[in-house]
């Protein structure tokens, strides 16, 4: 394996085990291989390893985020567009409740009267 100093390559990532098997078509037993074997750059942080990625695409998990905040965006909006669907049945239903109430009350005087 080459020496090279990861920490001052700017255009890598440190990626989970999942995500690099993931993005190389590989197991995960084979990746911890790959590490015992040090054919790949990897540390471990709070019990994980997370290997290093020199390639310039965001890792999975940025990718991931960008979506989700997408999502949540479109979400929000749709949560608006329902919002104001709502009020605005809400609004026709207490307008067709006083048109009902009016007829059954002009039912009710056209019996009355013709009793």
């Amino acid at each position: 394996m080459r020496n090279v100093n990861y920490a001052e390559k700017k255009e890598g990532h440190w990626i989970s085990l999942i995500e690099y098997a993931s993005k190389k078509a590989m197991s995960v037993a084979t990746l911890k291989r790959h590490i015992q074997d040090h054919r790949v750059q990897s540390k471990m942080e709070e019990g994980r390893y997370f290997i290093y990625d020199p390639e310039e695409n965001p890792p999975f998990s940025q990718k991931k985020v960008l979506v989700e905040q997408s999502q949540e965006a479109f979400l929000e909006k749709e949560l608006e567009r329902l919002t104001f669907e709502l009020k605005k049945a809400q609004q026709q239903i207490v307008e067709l409740k006083t048109l009902v109430a009016f007829y059954e009350e002009s039912i009710a005087q056209k019996s009355f009267y013709q009793a």
